[in-house]
């Protein structure tokens, strides 16, 4: 009888883990949709994350463009079926137009109503300084990525940008000066609904080598 509830036990514990594992990784942004044009099944929207296990079927002419997290490839495809893994992505009587190596996406922790909490790299967290380059742009996501419309940038409590959001992305405005290089400035991002908390951060302006290409800024908004 010991041993058979034993073994019950050791089941249970191996089931309950097997589920944990499987919520977590359904739970795992496997990639982030840059472009759709078309009908897809599920309908998706551009600058959404696709959660890993995910399959997203193309109707006739759609197309997809899409940068996968673990590869750090930027991808389009026409037609057919894209299933998304943590480590690869397979399409299935679709055709890749292209596939791209590109630089991998730097996500930062931002909790509303408080400061940045850090960089990840992945699994892992490491506090480290923000750092934008003197014309920012970022994509917002994490549970409250449509939260926001607009954002205010200030130096020394003096403002210097207040713009919309397009939709989860922000571009510094082409008619706008650029940030100045080694610099500090605040960013507020103010919510749509009128006393939800705002999101804030500090940031240091950083100019890049000139051959240098920034990946895509992820702030992941809790």
């Amino acid at each position: 009888m010991k041993k058979i509830k034993t073994v019950l036990v050791s089941l249970f514990v191996l089931f309950s883990s097997v589920l944990l594992y499987s919520r977590a990784q359904a739970q795992t942004p496997s990639a982030l949709i840059l472009e759709k044009s078309g009908a897809t099944v599920p309908e998706i929207q551009p600058y959404s994350e696709i959660p890993v296990g995910t399959k997203i079927s193309l109707s006739g002419g759609a197309k997809l463009v899409f940068l996968h997290y673990y590869t750090c490839q930027t991808v389009a495809v026409m037609g057919g079926t894209i299933t998304f893994g943590v480590e690869k992505y397979t399409i299935t009587g679709g055709k890749k137009e292209s596939e791209m190596r590109t630089p991998c996406p730097r996500p930062l922790a931002l909790k509303a109503g408080g400061e940045v909490a850090g960089v990840m790299l992945r699994s892992a967290f490491t506090n480290v300084m923000v750092k934008f380059s003197e014309r920012p742009a970022f994509v917002l996501v994490g549970k409250r990525a449509d939260d926001f419309s607009s954002l205010r940038v200030t130096q020394e409590d003096k403002t210097v940008l207040e713009a919309p959001l397009e939709g989860r992305h922000f571009r510094w405005p082409k008619d706008v000066p650029p940030l100045a290089a080694a610099s500090g400035y605040e960013m507020v991002l103010n919510p749509k609904i009128f006393g939800q908390a705002p999101a804030k951060l500090r940031f240091f302006v950083e100019k890049p080598p000139e051959a240098s290409v920034e990946g895509i800024i992820l702030v992941n908004v809790e």
